[in-house]
């Protein structure tokens, strides 16, 4: 045990986006639960993609996320805000109705990056638009189907 903290104690800040340019982890949002994953392009963006289900829709979303702003660099973690744009796909099936979706949308988020672990936590909010979009009942109307509410919350670690 004080052989993995003293190891863990080892990684700087620098190694996720540098050296540690994979993440894998567990996030909701865009589903129920999902993985997702993390590929840094380069020290400030990269290319990330969500894998879940929520029962009744099961999907994928992959995005392209650049950082531009860097809150706060504390002893524990950097904060950064970040922007994101990327196409979501995905299938409805409830009570016997079955629909396609794809669509493109992006938002804005903030990650904190741990200096002692690999590992980072994350929250980004942002809208969708869906044009091909078959779902059915009152969100059609309402024009749902249409725009509706993206984002993610969730972890990753660094490899």
């Amino acid at each position: 045990m004080l052989t993995a903290l003293a190891l863990t104690a080892l990684v700087h800040a620098s190694e996720v986006a540098t050296t540690k340019k994979l993440g894998v982890g567990v996030a909701s949002g865009p589903f129920a639960i999902s993985a997702t994953g993390k590929y840094y392009l380069s020290e400030k963006s990269g290319i990330s993609a969500y894998l879940g289900t929520s029962g009744v829709y099961h999907g994928a979303r992959v995005n392209f996320e650049s950082e531009f702003v860097e809150f706060a660099d504390w002893d524990f973690g950097r904060l950064d805000m970040y922007w994101d744009a990327g196409v979501d796909v995905g299938l409805w099936t409830y009570f016997g109705y079955s629909g396609a979706q794809i669509g493109v949308g992006g938002g804005v988020g903030v990650e904190l990056q741990f200096n002692k672990v690999p590992a980072s936590v994350f929250v980004d909010v942002g809208l969708g638009v869906y044009p091909l979009n078959l779902c059915s009942g009152y969100g059609a109307y309402a024009g749902f189907c249409l725009v509706s509410p993206r984002g993610a919350a969730g972890g990753r670690w660094y490899f």
